[in-house]
């Protein structure tokens, strides 16, 4: 019913691979070891800008590889391993976006909690925002649009994510922006002008509570 236009799909729940590497996502979220996988990510896309079917990284702190079939990642006397074709999308951002969604999703304090949620837009704001949502909640007659970054927050994502929040929700709407690292300075005075509150790693365990403040 929003704006007349058109909701294309969303999940409601976790697929069974995402239950299954939820630990992994987690040690992405908080082992700084983790950091020279996000330095690179730029290099796990094709030119295209699709993530790659399969890559292998090692590091002083970890070793990763994916391919169809196969996601492991071993750091220290920790190893993954899944029998799972996706981790492409995985390791380019698709953990935060599952991480942040089942935080949320296992907490009894929102009305509904979705993820993916994408839009068919029929008005030209879909030249200023992408047609997804990587979570949306609700909570009374407020409602949050997440997003979910696992690389670095630039301007444009700030105006972008306030932009769509604006048009959809109004007043009700509550914009917010989880990111696996603080934003540089500037971008965190642009989030406090324009209203969008960020959350990063110091704030996960404690994410429901926040969040469900900002819908009150």
């Amino acid at each position: 019913r929003i704006k007349g236009e058109e909701i294309d799909t969303y999940d409601f729940e976790m697929t069974k691979h995402e239950k299954e590497r939820i630990k992994l996502s987690k040690a992405l979220m908080k082992n700084n070891a983790f950091t020279a996988l996000f330095n690179r990510q730029s290099r796990f896309f094709y030119k295209t800008g699709r993530p790659l079917d399969e890559n292998s990284m090692s590091s002083q702190g970890f070793d990763l590889f994916w391919d169809r079939k196969e996601i492991s990642v071993k750091q220290g006397r920790n190893f993954y391993a899944y029998q799972h074709s996706n981790g492409g999308d995985f390791f380019t951002g698709g953990w935060l976006e599952e991480l942040v969604f089942s935080k949320l999703y296992s907490s009894d304090r929102f009305d509904q909690v979705l993820k993916n949620l994408k839009i068919n837009f029929k008005t030209g704001l879909s030249q200023f925002n992408k047609n997804e949502m990587d979570v949306v909640l609700t909570k009374g007659f407020k409602t949050a649009f997440v997003e979910c970054k696992a690389g670095n927050i630039k301007q444009e994502h700030v105006y972008k994510l306030r932009a769509i929040t604006d048009y959809f929700l109004g007043s009700f709407g509550v914009p917010i922006i989880v990111a696996r690292f603080m934003p540089q300075a500037n971008i965190v005075e642009k989030c406090k002008d324009m209203g969008v509150h960020i959350f990063t790693p110091i704030e996960y365990d404690y994410l429901d509570i926040e969040i469900e403040k900002l819908l009150k």
